[in-house]
């Protein structure tokens, strides 16, 4: 296989000829955060003032996507709530490319910097999509092409950890976790033996202080993939929650271990309320 610098080159041209006017074009997903493997895909991001027409579009993409292999090429600009997307294989390698224009890019960025985000339950992810993940994803985005500045305006606006931001999903993904521990619903499914309602309850209640733990290390969230190995990175992660993952996430159904199962999340919520005494709002 060719060396991915040289894919990433090959396939640069193509993805930008999509724009029309001003635009940037970035690395993303495992090979910009330095994490990627054998089984990583490409991962692009293309921000835009216009994009061609899905004709002009679909021609491009014909013309570099590999034979045979099925293609995903969104009608319109800013389609979903995550922007467009350009998918297709070149070369054996999977390529997912996300499509979004500058402005709304702009918009989403500044009401997050302001703590304005929106939750989306989407099947595609293990607890919902999080409209901050915008200013994650500029965060750690590796310019290809950005000759007019574009990206590096849009990455300027990510540092620092934005403060209201913060707050925001402490008070929003807090809320749950404190309000389970005291609920006699739970209690109850423990003694039942309840276990598809405790399970459910536990996996909530430990991907919600996730969130939390990310916001009180000031560090963004960079998505729900290789998640254990980015907590551990974390200069400020409750011990209890790294030596009881599997516990926690994988618990029988015994009454006592699922009492245990309560307890570990009462210590871990305890070490974090700990650390938000630090925090001012």
């Amino acid at each position: 296989m060719e060396p991915i610098a040289e894919i990433i080159q090959q396939l640069q041209q193509a993805l930008a000829e999509t724009a029309v006017g001003d635009y940037a074009l970035a690395l993303a997903g495992a090979h910009a955060k330095g994490c990627a493997d054998p089984g990583s895909d490409l991962d692009f991001f293309l921000y835009v003032n216009e994009w061609k027409s899905f004709e002009e579009r679909k021609a491009i993409l014909q013309r570099i996507a590999d034979l045979g292999k099925p293609y995903y090429l969104s009608q319109i600009l800013d389609e979903n709530p995550w922007g467009s997307n350009m998918d297709f294989s070149y070369r054996g390698i999977p390529v997912e490319t996300t499509v979004r224009s500058i402005q709304s890019v702009q918009r989403i960025t500044a009401d997050c910097m302001e703590g304005k985000f929106d939750i989306l339950p989407l099947s595609w992810t293990s607890h919902g999509y999080f409209s901050y993940v915008y200013l994650s994803e500029l965060s750690f985005l590796k310019a290809i092409d950005d000759k007019t500045g574009i990206l590096e305006q849009l990455k300027r606006r990510c540092t620092p950890y934005p403060p209201k931001l913060r707050e925001s999903i402490i008070k929003r993904f807090m809320e749950a976790p404190r309000s389970w521990l005291g609920s006699f619903h739970y209690h109850t499914a423990i003694q039942r033996e309840d276990l598809l309602f405790v399970s459910a309850i536990v996996e909530n209640m430990v991907l919600d202080l996730v969130q939390v733990i990310f916001a009180v290390n000031e560090t963004y969230f960079k998505g729900d993939k290789k998640l254990e190995r980015q907590l551990r990175e974390l200069p400020n992660c409750p011990p209890a929650l790294l030596a009881n993952l599997e516990f926690l996430l994988t618990c029988p159904r015994d009454r006592g271990k699922l009492e245990r199962q309560r307890e570990i999340l009462m210590e871990i919520i305890g070490d974090v309320e700990e650390q938000l005494k630090n925090i001012s709002f």
